[in-house]
């Protein structure tokens, strides 16, 4: 989703867990025609746990999950919002529920980068080279890339093979 300037402002608000200032900004947020539903929600649940009431957080995102099982911008927020809590298993179940549940072709990466991602933090360099590869192949059959293009498969290719390198 693209970020405003009113999303920038509310990230770092939460890092700095000022969530009083947060709420007042997400209010505002609220207001605009251009204000994405998902993210009014998830915003909620990022003010929660700079407040550190990780049980109001993980509500918000457990209900706005139980109301849209199938949205891929919900199953995505909700996984990013649980490996920011490091509940990796659980975002790594619902990167993978929001990759196939994109009906949209060609799908984006991110949620595979997501789980890329989180398999390097936990050092398990094997499963995040084998995600490249799940990348890479997304890249090559959905988008039609390939390594004479400037497209992100040769920067993947090299991404798994430093992590090979480390397995």
């Amino acid at each position: 989703m693209p970020r405003c300037r009113i999303c920038n402002l509310l990230d770092n608000l939460i890092a700095d867990h000022r969530a009083d200032e947060a709420e007042r900004w997400l209010e505002r947020y609220c207001t605009l025609e251009q204000a994405h539903p998902v993210m009014k929600r998830v915003y909620r649940a990022y003010i929660a746990l700079a407040r550190f009431d990780e049980p109001a957080g993980d509500q918000i995102m457990e209900d706005l999950l139980a109301e849209q099982p199938d949205n891929d911008a919900v199953l995505f927020e909700t996984a990013q919002y649980y490996a920011a809590k490091a509940d990796y298993k659980k975002a790594i179940d619902i990167y993978e529920h929001a990759f196939a549940a994109d009906s949209k072709r060609p799908r984006f990466q991110d949620p595979l980068m997501g789980i890329a991602d989180i398999y390097e933090v936990m050092g398990d360099w094997a499963n995040a080279a084998k995600t490249y590869d799940r990348i890479i192949d997304l890249l090559e059959n959905e988008w039609g890339l390939t390594e004479e293009t400037d497209s992100g498969v040769t920067w993947a290719k090299k991404e798994k093979a430093r992590l090979l390198a480390k397995a």
